[in-house]
Order: C-alpha cells, then structure tokens, then sequence
C-alpha cells in the first residue's frame, strides 16, 4: 500500500518541489530535487497515519519542504 502510495503522490511531489523552489527563488540541479522528493516521499509514507485525518499529499508537503529548506541552507553554507 506504501509503495503505490509512493508511486501515485511521485509526479505531484516533483511538481510541488519545483513550486516551492521558484517561490523562493532557488535553484537545484533536476536530479537533486529528485532526490529529495523520493526522500520525502518515503519518509512520509513510512509515518503517515490516515487516522490523524490529514490527507497523504499535506503531510508529505511538511515533509517535502523542510528537506528542501535543510538542501538550500547546506547550500548555502558550503558559499
């Protein structure tokens, strides 16, 4: 159940990512945002609970972007 999960949020993940990046004015290499996306997608699946009553897609956003705040920070830290 946690893989097609997985699988069906993949795309829509990818397409959130890229959101959040442009909102904040980063860029990331495409195979990093990838990785960081089936990162968060698996750390979501792997603690999500349906019975709190958030859909898959908002906890995985919370997820999604505190990874993509710790990339962009070590990023910028490396500068």
């Amino acid at each position: 159940a946690k893989e097609k999960l997985i699988l069906r949020s993949r795309n829509k993940a990818k397409k959130l990512a890229k959101s959040l990046l442009r909102r904040w004015n980063a860029r990331l290499d495409l195979l990093e945002i990838d990785s960081i996306v089936d990162l968060s997608l698996c750390e979501a699946a792997a603690r999500f609970s349906p019975e709190v009553g958030a859909s898959f897609m908002t906890f995985l956003f919370y997820h999604l972007r505190g990874n993509l705040i710790r990339t962009i920070s070590v990023a910028a830290n490396a500068n």
